[in-house]
């Protein structure tokens, strides 16, 4: 969310410069924990392909770093290679079906970024019904997002949606 205020901030007619310094300033803490603590994880155990592809998204889509982005990529290979696992060799992965990039069993939910619908839960596997308490996952699907939302976040978080739309 920081990224979003951000950037929306920027969209004011006069933005508040000293404002945009502090989200900038928590923007990059942010950016530098993460990249702390995946260097830890790094350090416990080897990285998975995928996780090491994320990562790799993350330095690219993120911090704009299309070099480091590529090293990760390599980094990924390297390590699907490693494992001798042909399903992680293919690094063009399609990300857009959940079913296809959480087939390990990590819970994922997808929602729609498009203005007339966002915010609506467009795609979930069982492992997040599971962690919900759902047996379909049709109970989820059209839903808004709030709705699996704790309630502090859930609160806040249509009117944020609303207020970015707003904005632009």
């Amino acid at each position: 969310m920081l990224h979003l205020e951000f950037w929306n901030h920027l969209l004011d007619e006069q933005p508040d410069l000293v404002r945009l310094s502090q989200q900038g300033a928590k923007i990059n803490k942010s950016l530098h924990l993460l990249e702390e603590q995946f260097k830890i994880l790094s350090k416990i155990s080897s990285i998975a392909p995928k996780v090491l592809r994320l990562y790799a998204s993350f330095i690219v889509e993120i911090k704009n770093d299309k070099e480091g982005g590529a090293k990760e990529m390599l980094r990924a290979k390297d390590a699907a290679a490693l494992r001798g696992n042909v399903e992680y060799n293919n690094m063009n992965e399609d990300f857009s079906d959940v079913n296809s990039y959480a087939s390990d069993g990590t819970p994922c939910v997808y929602m729609s970024g498009e203005q007339e619908s966002i915010g609506t839960i467009t795609q979930v596997n069982m492992a997040i019904c599971k962690v919900f308490g759902y047996t379909r996952k049709e109970e989820l699907l059209g839903k808004p997002v709030e709705h699996i939302q704790p309630r502090v976040y859930s609160e806040h978080h249509k009117y944020l949606l609303s207020a970015s739309i707003a904005k632009n």
